[in-house]
């Protein structure tokens, strides 16, 4: 698969998840569109690193230094992976509390700050 292919995928789950941010009022349904958004970024950071891989083990020796600059996109994938994880934990905790306090989990109806 080529470096083309896999960052218009990944431009159009960015597209798509855009989208979902700005035209859907549902807390839920802008979560999944935010994950979206961040598995589309992790998906071309890798195919970025994967690509660097290719050409690191054509042209050069691969040395400790080299096997880490070769890895560093996954190893931030992986870090920003569990980052959103724990993000979209505590928000689905916050609209779990607010669908029990206000009975209703649309943005609209949450937009004013009462007691």
């Amino acid at each position: 698969m080529s470096l083309t292919i896999i960052l218009i995928f990944s431009s159009a789950l960015f597209s798509i998840g855009i989208f979902g941010l700005l035209t859907r009022k549902n807390i839920v349904i802008t979560l999944m569109s935010l994950e979206l958004i961040f598995n589309s970024a992790v998906l071309a950071l890798i195919a970025f690193s994967r690509y660097t891989i290719y050409y690191t083990l054509l042209f050069s020796e691969l040395s400790l230094e080299g096997l880490y600059s070769v890895f560093s996109g996954h190893i931030l994938g992986i870090f920003i992976i569990s980052v959103a994880a724990g993000e979209t934990a505590l928000a689905l905790a916050l609209v779990l509390a607010l669908g029990k306090f206000k009975s209703t989990i649309e943005l609209n109806d949450l937009s004013e700050m009462k007691n």
